[in-house]
């Protein structure tokens, strides 16, 4: 049985992220992902628009093919 996924490089929201404390987030995406963990990567609303910030992330869990992952805010570009 295989199972696809995706390797990102780039957070894209959708602006579907959570705060949960600080600068932390949580964000559910649809299928199973695969990020780089504890390294600064770029974070995005939407796919075609330019990066707002940096984020590291922190957990990653996969299931019921769904991909929940934690990630740290460390540098935004933007005024919300």
């Amino acid at each position: 049985m295989s199972m696809p996924f995706e390797f990102n490089f780039l957070i894209v929201t959708n602006e579907k992220a959570i705060r949960k404390e600080n600068n932390t987030f949580s964000l559910e995406l649809n299928g199973y992902h695969l990020f780089p963990i504890d390294t600064p990567i770029n974070v995005t609303r939407k796919n075609d628009e330019k990066p707002f910030g940096i984020a590291v992330i922190r957990k990653i869990e996969w299931k019921s093919e769904s991909t929940y992952m934690e990630y740290e805010l460390k540098a935004i570009d933007t005024v919300n």
